[in-house]
Parts: structure tokens; C-alpha cells; sequence
């Protein structure tokens, strides 16, 4: 929350979500407040529809955790952990930055691949790494 606060994550998702016929939303869990376009799941859940859309949010939320599996897969040496803040320090070797570059890292790895574990699930094909990164087919060859 505070990094999503610190960034403006609100009024940038709100700019991100609008479409000329239509308004998006972002799902988030219930360490973010509930304020648009943010939606959280339903607490209290007090009927069927709301524990149904909290359990249908929930087992889609997992693939979220899927992607920090990939991440420790492939870099043991960045831990995720709740002593590891996005924004601790400001100067040298910052947990936060090598998290966000373990991110992009494993993006690449999982285009060069072509698959993840959260691409199978979802039957997606993932771009290239030319196409993720925005430069002519074949020119990293």
C-alpha cells in the first residue's frame, strides 16, 4: 500500500483503465483500499455471490504467487521476504531494485522459453524477446 500510495498507483490505474467504451478495473487483495478502479475481494462475504466472486478472484490471485515461484526459481539470491521493502534505501545495493530486475530478468527468460508455469495454466503464448522487448524480429541474434 504505501508504495501504491507513494507512486500514485490510483489515479495512474484509473488513466491506464479507461477505454472510449468501456471502464476497467484492477483486482487486488485486501492490503490495498478499496477505491477506484481498485476493487478487493468482498469482506464481509454475506451472499453466495460475493463468496462466489471471492473464490473465483482467489484461485485466479494464485497465479500472483506463481510468478514469485518463477522468480525463486530462477534467482535464489532474491528473497521476497517481509523484511525486504520495495522502497528501503536510496542509495547502493536496494532489495527492492534487484527485485523489480529479477522481474524483468525472468520475463526475458520466460520469452526465450517461450513458457512459463502461468503461461501453461492460462494456455497464453508469450511474446518473443524481441517482441517483449520492442526491437526488430532477430536482431539479438
Amino acid at each position: 500500500m504505501a508504495v501504491a500510495n507513494q507512486y500514485n498507483m490510483y489515479p495512474k490505474l484509473r488513466r491506464l483503465l479507461q477505454f472510449p467504451n468501456f471502464h476497467g478495473l484492477a483486482y487486488a487483495d485486501s492490503a490495498f483500499r478499496e477505491e477506484d478502479p481498485v476493487h478487493t475481494p468482498y469482506n464481509p462475504s454475506d451472499t453466495a455471490k460475493k463468496r462466489q466472486f471471492n473464490k473465483q478472484m482467489a484461485s485466479v490471485r494464485i497465479s500472483a504467487e506463481w510468478a514469485f515461484q518463477i522468480v525463486h526459481s530462477l534467482w535464489p539470491a532474491v528473497k521476497y521476504t517481509p523484511r525486504q521493502k520495495i522502497l528501503q534505501g536510496r542509495h547502493g545495493n536496494l532489495p527492492g531494485k534487484n527485485l523489480y530486475n529479477s522481474f524483468i530478468l525472468t520475463n526475458l527468460h520466460s520469452c526465450y522459453e517461450r513458457s512459463n508455469l502461468i503461461a501453461s495454466y492460462f494456455e497464453a503464448t508469450l511474446p518473443t524477446v524481441e517482441e517483449y522487448l520492442g526491437v526488430p524480429a532477430n536482431s539479438l541474434d
